[in-house]
């Protein structure tokens, strides 16, 4: 259940949740929107992938939501507080997100058991680590980069091509790892096209190699993932 659920967070809390949402997200209308598609998101992928109890399944994750609205509007109250301070808070929020996921997950299974979901949770843990190579890892270093415009706004500018850069890097060390190579990889003569000429090309491809790498491990050592 976690990965299902952590896939939901990743979808709306990411790609879900546009610019205007953020910048505005300290109104308690656009919150309520936020937690909103949260709780939708959630009871969609479960229902999806386990259409049995897929709706049974909604206290928990309305609950889920609820702790998400406590989470995110002590955030905005600490951001008022300290309106620089960015980076520590981002990743605070997110690590309490991820294990409220983890208690809920657990509720859920001393509930209902072992819940065996038609879909093989290989290609789940696939979507969450592509989505967290391309989109959340984008908006993440935008955050860490936060006192570093210049820098900042390299990132926003190569924003596609870094994206599909991570992307078919990470399908190439998924390919020689599951099919010995048969899979072609990246051209070698691809890797630096996000890169060259770039003032922050060797930070920037460093970076994004080792994102790359860091998720690909992580794929690897998830045991029984049947990828």
């Amino acid at each position: 259940m976690f990965y299902y659920l952590l896939l939901a967070h990743l979808l709306a809390d990411y790609p879900l949740q546009p610019n205007w949402v953020v910048s505005k997200k300290t109104h308690w209308g656009v919150m309520a929107l936020h937690i909103l598609i949260h709780f939708l998101t959630s009871v969609i992928i479960v229902w999806i992938f386990s259409s049995t109890i897929g709706l049974s399944t909604w206290p928990y994750l309305l609950l889920l939501a609820g702790i998400h609205f406590l989470i995110d509007s002590v955030k905005n109250i600490l951001s008022r507080i300290r309106s620089k301070w960015v980076k520590i808070p981002y990743v605070v929020d997110q690590l309490v997100h991820i294990f409220s996921i983890v208690i809920i997950s657990l509720l859920i299974q001393n509930q209902f058991g072992f819940i065996a979901f038609p879909t093989n949770p290989g290609w789940v843990v696939l979507a969450i680590a592509y989505l967290f190579v391309t989109y959340v890892w984008y908006i993440s270093e935008r955050v860490m980069t936060y006192d570093e415009p210049i820098y900042r706004q390299s990132v926003i500018n190569d924003l596609w091509s870094r994206m599909l850069f991570r992307a078919g890097l990470l399908t190439g060390l998924l390919g020689l790892w599951i099919w010995a190579g048969k899979l072609l990889v990246v051209p070698a003569g691809s890797l630096y096209i996000p890169y060259q000429a770039k003032e922050f090309g060797r930070r920037a491809l460093l970076t994004d190699i080792a994102v790359t790498l860091g998720v690909f491990i992580f794929i690897v050592m998830i045991p029984d993932s049947s990828l």
